[in-house]
């Protein structure tokens, strides 16, 4: 096994460690918050649900395709378990690896709020074209 493939099966299985701790983190979160009397909306990041920080993870262009599919799939799938989604929902879903991979990297420090259990969304969409994380695939910004 490659270095790479070798580094790729660790953070795969940290992002599994993120899906069944679940329960753990979200107690912990509401420990803090009972503690510390902090707003809900600025205590954790997608980063710290991962486990993961943005410099753990490999630049793009040094996976390949299939790893990049792995690697956003896993992602993705982490976010899901703690109420987390990508809107546009079909949109992302079409983008390719290599895009979503970007687009769940750039976003690792931005705040989630565990408030309630409602899905949350994090919007891809400025409405601004040239500002669209969803470039060509974005249905808002092509007229």
């Amino acid at each position: 096994m490659s270095v790479c493939n070798h580094y790729l099966g660790q953070l795969l299985d940290t992002l599994q460690q993120a899906r069944q701790n679940k329960r753990e983190f979200k107690k912990q979160y509401a420990y803090l918050q009972d503690l510390q009397s902090l707003d809900y909306s600025s205590n954790f990041t997608i980063s710290d649900v991962f486990g993961l920080a943005e410099f753990e993870l490999p630049p793009e262009h040094k996976l390949s395709e299939q790893q990049l599919d792995q690697l956003s799939t896993s992602m993705v799938d982490t976010l899901l378990v703690y109420g987390i989604e990508f809107a546009p929902v079909d949109t992302f879903e079409e983008l390719p690896a290599k895009q979503k991979y970007q687009i769940v990297k750039t976003r690792l420090n931005r705040t989630v709020c565990f408030k309630s259990e409602q899905l949350k969304h994090i919007e891809l969409c400025s409405m601004v074209p040239s500002e669209c994380s969803l470039g060509p695939y974005c249905r808002c910004c092509n007229y």
